[in-house]
């Protein structure tokens, strides 16, 4: 105990007594507040910097994981913030009883950071499937069973640089899809996972047998709801697993350079049924940067073009990273596209590579709004101040903008209000096979 007499001005006497043990204390609890999250106990994201600070074995590898629970604003706000937050107790709760780990923090909203110390890549893999396992079975809370999902991005390092762990591991989240894994290693180099080489193999296959198939999801006007076209989308039907969607074997065609091959099937067949449909509107067809450069893509185009698909139904759809390219051979595709007729379309806007001053030269005919900058609406604030941003750059460029992702009415109602015209997502359909997709279409005269 510690007792301190001082004298103040009148002359009188005061006496302050403390306890040193308790002022440590004191320090310790605040350190742990300012560490650690207060709705589920982990670790936050400053108390995360500290498990990658600490050192490691020399030599040792480590995994750095960080896991982002896939459309929990939409959860949040169905269910309401009570019930969000019992869900994401629960997934810190599952996670932290995971085996071996160092570390599991709550770095984000609805983000978690995992830590662990691995012998080798296929170590990392099995860790990998153990944080994705606990998403296997619902989550039950409030009387509601409730499935989440995840996608996880990975580093695999030997350094003992937090900047360069957090940062390899937050570039691995962006390229992870929806339920999907995106693995990195010390050079940021995209790693295989368990199962991909026999995947790979089962794809290349695929594209010899004809597996893939060709699924529309309509586009339509936000403000009369006719339909405008459609976005064509890759699907594979496996002999033995059955339908497989984009995410489950689009990472692995990337990693294998087979997505050129894939976008070539995709245009084939998608220019052959639109033309057959008499083109109502506009078809939509990704490429990936490889293929854009291709002469292949032009011929491939051209016969399309005669075999009577008009120009203006075509629209190469492409991500912001593809105007990352040198400026000599991005400028001349757009201008042989446009010479065509063809409609150019940059996918994803806001969040890749974004340079106002290539897109003010390339003039692309549509920009659009990337669905995580829809899926908030219209609640968040800064998501609202980005789709409005993007919708008045359109409009003082002379470029379409058309907004992916709309699920709910609310989200419709915000975007329509910025002036948005256009739009697609589960609110007007899904992607369709074209059997299904038929019934959309007017009769032929």
């Amino acid at each position: 105990m510690v007792v301190k007499v001082s004298t103040i001005p009148n002359n009188s006497r005061l006496v302050t007594i403390s306890d040193r043990r308790s002022h440590q204390a004191a320090q310790a609890q605040l350190r742990t507040l300012l560490s650690h999250d207060a709705l589920t106990g982990l670790p936050n994201g400053r108390g995360f910097v500290e498990c990658l600070a600490a050192a490691a074995p020399v030599g040792a590898r480590r995994l750095v994981l960080l896991l982002d629970v896939d459309r929990f604003r939409r959860v949040n706000a169905e269910v309401g913030v009570e019930i969000a937050n019992r869900l994401l107790t629960e997934v810190a709760g599952r996670l932290r009883s995971l085996p071996d780990l160092q570390c599991v923090a709550r770095v984000g909203a609805d983000t978690f950071g995992l830590l662990w110390t691995v012998a080798d890549l296929a170590d990392a893999n099995v860790r990998v499937q153990q944080a994705q396992s606990v998403f296997d079975a619902p989550f039950a809370t409030a009387g509601l069973t409730l499935p989440l999902s995840a996608r996880v991005g990975g580093l695999v390092s030997a350094s003992g640089d937090v900047e360069v762990l957090s940062r390899g591991a937050g570039r691995a989240l962006a390229h992870a899809p929806p339920r999907g894994v995106a693995l990195f290693e010390e050079d940021f180099v995209p790693l295989p996972t368990v199962g991909s080489l026999k995947l790979e193999g089962e794809l290349r296959e695929a594209l010899a047998r004809g597996e893939l198939r060709v699924f529309y999801q309509p586009q339509v006007s936000l403000v009369s709801g006719a339909l405008l076209g459609a976005e064509a989308l890759v699907r594979w039907q496996h002999p033995t697993r059955g339908l497989l969607a984009p995410a489950q074997f689009l990472p692995v065609a990337q990693a294998a350079g087979l997505m050129p091959a894939i976008d070539a099937v995709v245009l084939a067949a998608a220019s052959d049924q639109w033309l057959a449909w008499g083109a109502p509107g506009r078809l939509a067809v990704n490429v990936c940067s490889a293929w854009l450069s291709s002469d292949a893509l032009l011929d491939q185009i051209d016969a399309a073009l005669a075999r009577g698909l008009p120009g203006p139904a075509l629209e190469i759809e492409m991500t912001e990273e593809t105007l990352a390219a040198p400026w000599s051979a991005i400028r001349a595709r757009f201008d042989a596209l446009h010479a065509r007729g063809v409609t150019t379309a940059i996918d994803d806007f806001g969040v890749g590579f974004s340079s106002l001053s290539r897109l003010r030269r390339l003039r692309p005919t549509r920009l659009k709004i990337d669905r995580a900058f829809v899926t908030g609406l219209p609640d968040d604030a800064d998501d609202l101040a980005i789709a409005d941003l993007v919708v008045g750059l359109g409009a003082r460029l002379g470029i379409e903008v058309l907004a992916e992702g709309i699920e709910r009415q609310a989200q419709l109602d915000a975007l329509r209000s910025l002036g948005c015209v256009s739009g697609q997502g589960y609110l007007f359909g899904r992607p369709e096979p074209a059997e299904v997709f038929t019934r959309r279409l007017p009769p032929k005269a």
